[in-house]
């Protein structure tokens, strides 16, 4: 497998250690560079990164408009946000950007480790808690899980065919896979985002980018 160039952003040393200690378990994962300040993002943008890691949680050292900044300069990067803000406003906020995923920083080793490959990949993710956010269908006293069960990267892949209008035929066709198991896809897909109809789906795709 081809390693995985990781930039950090993040003000605060002990998330950033924890972060490198985490990463430190997946020999494929390697640290490019890390930052304190956005005035220095620039900078890290220099390495050659598969991905950048951002947290602006700390405003006064890295704030939103270093990571609008990111994609004005390096439209192409790929970012992943992790932040401890899981409120509605901030994660519209976050996502109206062309950011690659997003994650609580109650996620979980796994969860985090699993969305760093496929964002380094280009491709999207989103933990349960800020999925449940976006959908605006989170039942009252339902645990705010973030184990890594979210989205898998063929879910996705699946959600953009659907959206296009694609039927479970074309679909299957298209992935090579076969029509029960685009349907099982769409079942699970339904079911973790709590949606009804395509129309549904694909008001949840167009919502949180994925699409």
């Amino acid at each position: 497998m081809k390693d995985i160039r990781v930039g950090i952003a993040d003000a605060h040393f002990v998330v950033r250690e924890g972060l490198k200690y985490v990463f430190s378990h997946d020999m494929n994962i390697k640290i490019a560079g890390e930052c304190s300040d956005g005035k220095d993002i620039p900078k890290l943008l220099k390495e050659n990164l598969d991905l950048l890691i951002f947290d602006y949680d700390h405003a006064d050292y890295i704030s939103f408009e270093d990571l609008q900044k990111v994609f004005r300069v390096a439209p192409e990067t790929n970012v992943l946000v992790i932040s401890a803000h899981t409120d509605a406003a901030t994660i519209n906020r976050i996502i109206r950007q062309p950011i690659r995923g997003l994650l609580s920083k109650e996620c979980s080793e796994a969860e985090i480790l699993d969305a760093v490959r496929e964002t380094a990949k280009g491709k999207k993710f989103f933990c349960n808690r800020i999925l449940d956010v976006v959908s605006e269908s989170k039942k009252d006293g339902s645990t705010e899980d973030c184990s890594p069960t979210s989205l898998s990267a063929r879910e996705i892949e699946v959600i953009e065919y659907i959206a296009q209008g694609l039927t479970a035929a074309q679909v299957a066709e298209k992935m090579c896979l076969s029509v029960h198991t685009i349907n099982t896809h769409r079942k699970n897909i339904f079911k973790k985002l709590k949606v009804n109809s395509t129309t549904e789906l694909v008001r949840f795709a167009l919502k949180a980018a994925l699409i």
